[in-house]
């Protein structure tokens, strides 16, 4: 899990590295992002480090857990969490069986 995480953030480095050496060669710098080809480095590097953001945080909230105050928190709000799913599963339901 953190190889994959850290291998994610050097990718995403890799590729800004790669992005900024694209805009000097080509000079498209005021180039709008609508017209930017679908595998430009840049973009690919936000969703690389979109990915490797969130299993940052995964780690973090499993690194909370250990802890002595934090621990029984998130495992209360974790529960809370599954009993509000369960009531909005069944407050849909019901509103989807009355509205029409």
């Amino acid at each position: 899990y953190e190889v994959t995480m850290l291998s994610l953030f050097i990718l995403t480095f890799i590729f800004w590295a790669l992005a900024a050496i694209d805009v000097r060669r080509n000079g498209q710098r005021d180039l709008e992002r609508k017209y930017w080809h679908k595998h430009d480095p840049t973009l690919i590097a936000e969703g690389l480090f979109c990915l490797a953001t969130i299993m940052a945080f995964f780690k973090l909230l499993f690194v909370c857990q250990l802890d002595y105050n934090l621990g029984p928190l998130q495992m209360s709000l974790g529960k809370m969490i599954k009993d509000v799913t369960k009531f909005f599963a069944i407050f849909s339901l019901i509103i989807l069986a009355f509205a029409a």
